[in-house]
């Protein structure tokens, strides 16, 4: 009697261990789409008989683990930041150079006028005396004022569009490490204990860092808490 309790035991054992496991595989599937989620896994262990400590009685969910690759996470994270900030140079770029660019206008370009300019100063050389001559030097000068000008006025928007976009960037990073700091916290209050594992605070935390790393260059490392 007492062996067939022994086998119901280990039955039952082995049926509530592959339940908790099929759970955590719903659980993936559920979240398959969820942004910042980790796959997670049953880690499945065999009990040893509590008389002999030889035979083996059944098995149990020891615990359950993030399917978490730290090496790959950090160089995808950093690949995505300097991703990030080449775009951010290029579209800095592109819009200086739009400022610059006189394909689309070249008689209303800087260097359109420019050229003007000197072809009214050769035309001047030519005939001091002219009145149309001194005219026209005196208005494409003013032209080419003004291009310099409508350039600087350009040129300064830039610079005011991307301080104000720095600085709701520090906001955001500002905003970014304070919710870090508590999900720090509450990953060190959940993990005294090894085996409990604060795998929804890590996954809220991993979602962080990566639009941490979108924001600033940054480097970080993972400690156990227990």
């Amino acid at each position: 009697m007492g062996t067939l309790g022994s086998i119901l035991f280990t039955g039952q054992q082995a049926l509530s261990a592959h339940q908790t496991a099929l759970q955590v595989t719903g659980q993936n599937i559920a979240n398959a789409n969820t942004p910042g989620y980790s796959r997670e896994r049953a880690e499945l262990v065999s009990v040893p008989s509590s008389s002999t400590g030889i035979l083996r009685s059944g098995v149990n969910v020891e615990e359950i683990t993030r399917a978490y690759d730290r090496f790959l996470t950090t160089q995808v994270a950093a690949a995505n930041s300097n991703l990030k900030s080449t775009q951010t140079q290029s579209d800095l770029l592109g819009q200086v150079e739009a400022l610059f660019n006189d394909l689309d206008t070249p008689e209303a370009g800087l260097s359109g006028s420019l050229d003007a300019l000197f072809q009214g100063f050769q035309d001047l050389a030519q005939n001091p005396q002219g009145l149309s001559e001194r005219s026209s030097v005196l208005q494409q000068g003013q032209n080419v004022a003004e291009a310099f000008h409508q350039l600087a006025n350009g040129l300064q928007g830039l610079y005011q569009e991307r301080n104000a976009e720095l600085g709701d960037a520090v906001t955001d990073v500002n905003q970014l490490t304070t919710q870090l700091a508590k999900l720090n916290l509450q990953i060190c209050e959940r993990e005294v204990v090894s085996k409990n594992h604060g795998n929804t605070i890590r996954d809220q935390q991993e979602l962080l860092l990566n639009q941490l790393f979108e924001k600033v260059n940054i480097t970080s490392f993972t400690m156990n808490a227990g």
